[in-house]
C-alpha cells in the first residue's frame, strides 16, 4: 500500500470517529455548551454545534489553501456559517460536504508529492504530509471532545451564541481571509 493511501485511510478513520461521536445527537443536545474559563479560547463556543461548524470550516480552508489555489476563503466560510446559523441539520450537512471537499482536494496526490510545499491558511508554506496529518489529527482531537460533551451535557432549548463576529477577529488579518 502506498503512503498516500494509508493517509487516506487514516483520514477516513478519524472522520468516522467524529461521526460516531455525533450519533444520537439532536439539536437540543448540539446546542448545549460548556462555559470556557475566562481568557481561554477553544476555537468554538463550547457547544457540539460549534465544534461541528469549526471542523467543517477547517476542512474547507485547509483543502482550499493547500490544494485548490484558495478557491474558498475564510470570508466565504464565514458567510456560509451566517446562513447556517444554529441549525443542527444544516451544520451536519456542511460537515459532510466539507469532508468530501477535503478528501477530493488531495485526491490526485501521490507519494512523491508528500514533501511538496503547500500553503497553510496562515500563508506559511508546509509540506503536504504535514497538512494532511494536521487535519486528520484535528478530527481525532475533536472526536474526543464531541464524545465527552455528548455524554455530559444536558439538552437545551436555547440556541447558543455562535459569536461569528468574535471568531472573525482571529482570521480577518490572514492572507486567506
Amino acid at each position: 500500500m502506498q503512503t498516500v493511501q494509508v493517509l487516506r485511510e487514516e483520514a477516513a478513520l478519524a472522520f468516522e470517529q467524529v461521526t460516531e461521536a455525533l450519533e444520537g445527537v439532536d439539536e437540543p443536545k448540539a446546542w448545549a455548551r460548556v462555559e470556557p474559563q475566562p481568557g481561554t479560547y477553544l476555537h468554538t463556543n463550547g457547544s457540539i454545534l460549534g465544534i461541528v461548524q469549526h471542523l467543517a470550516v477547517c476542512k474547507v480552508i485547509y483543502g482550499s489553501a493547500a490544494f485548490r489555489s484558495l478557491e474558498i476563503r475564510f470570508r466565504d466560510t464565514h458567510a456560509r456559517l451566517e446562513g447556517i446559523g444554529t441549525s443542527w441539520q444544516a451544520s451536519l450537512d456542511y460537515l459532510h460536504e466539507a469532508h468530501r471537499y477535503w478528501m477530493a482536494s488531495w485526491q490526485e496526490l501521490e507519494d512523491g508529492d508528500l514533501i511538496r510545499e503547500c500553503m497553510h491558511f496562515s500563508g506559511k508554506m508546509w509540506p503536504a504530509w504535514k497538512i494532511l496529518a494536521v487535519v486528520t489529527q484535528h478530527d481525532a482531537y475533536h472526536a474526543g471532545q464531541l464524545a465527552l460533551l455528548g455524554s455530559a451535557l444536558a439538552p437545551t432549548n436555547q440556541p447558543p451564541d455562535l459569536d461569528l463576529e468574535g471568531e472573525k477577529k482571529y482570521v480577518i488579518d490572514l492572507p486567506t481571509w
